[in-house]
């Protein structure tokens, strides 16, 4: 670490820093035995603040029955977290705005920190964790460290966040080879010089890598890994690869289907409008957030049609097959059959080479003979496109490839995926089909297109002997699940040779 720089930045004159209220707000709330009318009359004892506080209280952001008119009545009300959160919020953008230098960009940097703070908080709430609130202060604070290296470096290192266009880990790397420290690094360092707690400090230390954060603060690490990616979808102009990633995200951390995800995005959006007008904060002009996922969700399946997309855990040579014009299917883009049998063949080598996982779903349209019997060739193509569209949006995120069998039958190999994720994204795919396939056609049935799936996943020790085996196995899932009346999912489970 580069020690003389580290000296600088710590005793710059202009670093951040927070007000005496913050400060002992910070003491009082670490005594579990905290007096909460010796913590309003510190809050109260600074008026501006105190009045900021209780207007955000107060607006519908919180949606109170009643008017709340003092800073004790609001912890009584909403509890001490948000009033907390509220406190220490307000007095770092005070801080930050009475300091303003020109050349950073203060609009994308609040931009970046509310989208975080806000998509922590609504995941965090969504997984119950015990204090969403804490985690929205932590993704306020995750970024203090660019502020003060800025202080030191000032042109230098704004021509480092230009090269990285918007991109945080491209700056750390940045950082690390010229700087040799990192922004995360000098945060937490801030963070931890002004009395705030590890369950803030590590976060922050951690914001850039959640993988590696230390399990008592996992959690809150991940739920900002998570903010950072729907910001990224909130502000870039192609944000295909974030939403997969977001989707990926949000069900290997916390098991959230990726329709819900689609559900949290949209009131983030908003929410976010509305915390950037109670902090008095410009964040500049963002699109509506149903715009942003339809043109997410449009450009995912483009990227999916047209580029080269490995899966997890990615074998030699798969990724290529999408490249290859003999082994995909000109309509929908996805493998055909020789590229299927191509993958699943790899996808079963793995699984002896690296230990691995396997898994193979295999997916078709239910009473597809009766439907399609009375549709035009053109409205059976939409059908096919509607399908292997909701199975790239479900599986690709996971690092899938799908293909397509036949005119009514899809699958996806699914490399270092284990049987349980795939089983829920399963579902979620079979619920989405009957739901989209409503629009895709006026010819259609009226109730849509059902589809039913069947799913076996191999791993070392088990009994399956072969990929032959599995493609058997996922064919009797598909046939148990349509012959207990379609549109569900079932898993074949091998039995264990005596």
């Amino acid at each position: 670490m580069n020690t003389q720089l580290l000296e600088d930045i710590l005793s710059c004159p202009s670093l951040p820093s927070l007000p005496a209220v913050a400060l002992r707000v910070i003491e009082l709330t670490g005594d579990e035995d905290v007096s909460m009318d010796e913590l309003a009359s510190t809050i109260q004892n600074d008026q501006a603040l105190a009045s900021k506080v209780l207007r955000t209280v107060n607006s519908s952001f919180y949606g109170l029955r009643q008017r709340c008119g003092t800073i004790r009545k609001a912890i009584g009300m909403l509890g001490l977290g948000p009033v907390k959160s509220l406190t220490l919020g307000f007095s770092l953008v005070s801080s930050f705005e009475a300091n303003k230098d020109e050349g950073f960009d203060y609009e994308g940097y609040w931009r970046r920190g509310l989208f975080c703070s806000v998509a922590a908080q609504k995941f965090a709430q969504e997984i119950k964790l015990d204090d969403p609130d804490a985690v929205f202060l932590a993704g306020l604070l995750q970024d203090v460290g660019i502020m003060a290296i800025f202080q030191v470096v000032k042109d230098d290192y704004i021509a480092m966040m230009e090269e990285a266009g918007g991109d945080h880990r491209v700056l750390s790397r940045l950082e690390v080879e010229r700087l040799e420290l990192t922004h995360a690094d000098i945060g937490s360092m801030l963070c931890k010089r002004w009395r705030l707690p590890d369950e803030l400090v590590l976060p922050v230390k951690f914001h850039e890598r959640p993988t590696a954060a230390p399990m008592n603060v996992r959690d809150t690490a991940r739920l900002l890994g998570i903010g950072n990616i729907v910001h990224d979808i909130m502000t870039l102009e192609d944000t295909g690869e974030a939403l997969k990633t977001l989707y990926r995200r949000a069900d290997e951390w916390f098991s959230i289907s990726a329709d819900r995800v689609q559900e949290l995005v949209a009131e983030i959006g908003e929410d976010t409008k509305q915390m950037a007008s109670l902090f008095q904060l410009s964040i500049g002009e963002n699109k509506s957030a149903d715009d942003v996922l339809a043109e997410a969700n449009d450009r995912m399946v483009e990227l999916s049609q047209n580029e080269s997309l490995a899966p997890a855990g990615n074998v030699d040579g798969i990724g290529a097959l999408l490249l290859d014009d003999e082994k995909t299917d000109p309509l929908t883009g996805a493998l055909n059959m020789k590229g299927f049998e191509e993958a699943l063949v790899s996808g079963w080598s793995a699984v002896g080479a690296s230990g691995e996982p396997l898994t193979l779903i295999i997916t078709g349209i239910d009473s597809y003979k009766g439907i399609a019997s009375s549709l035009e060739i053109l409205d059976r193509d939409t059908i096919a496109l509607g399908v292997s569209t909701q199975l790239r949006k479900h599986f690709e995120a996971f690092g899938g490839l799908v293909a397509r069998l036949d005119e009514s039958r899809f699958a996806v190999v699914m490399s270092g995926t284990e049987q349980h994720p795939a089983v829920r994204a399963a579902d979620d795919y079979r619920a989405n089909v009957a739901r989209a396939s409503t629009t895709w056609s006026g010819k259609l049935p009226e109730g849509g297109v059902h589809v039913s799936v069947g799913i076996v996943t191999a791993e070392t020790g088990s009994p399956i002997a072969s990929h032959k085996d599995m493609l058997t196995g996922a064919l009797r899932g598909l046939a148990a699940s349509q012959t207990a009346g379609g549109n569900c999912v079932r898993t074949f489970v091998p039995k264990a040779a005596a």
